[in-house]
């Protein structure tokens, strides 16, 4: 069996890892789309509202000071 690739931890969120509809979430998060922007661009990705929202959240999360 491969091993999964340990991703950064912050503020009690880790990263998703890469190829994950949730990393497709955070990349659209760190192109500096507004949360409305990346709901819809996710939903035209395939990906559900819940997950892009809860996606959205964790990476605010995460950057948070």
């Amino acid at each position: 069996m491969g091993r999964k690739k340990v991703c950064n931890s912050r503020n009690g969120v880790s990263e998703p890892q890469p190829g994950t509809d949730g990393r497709k979430v955070w990349d659209l998060c760190d192109k500096g789309l507004t949360r409305s922007q990346v709901l819809s661009e996710s939903h035209k990705q395939g990906i559900s509202v819940g997950t892009a929202s809860t996606r959205y959240n964790d990476w605010s999360i995460f950057h948070a000071e």
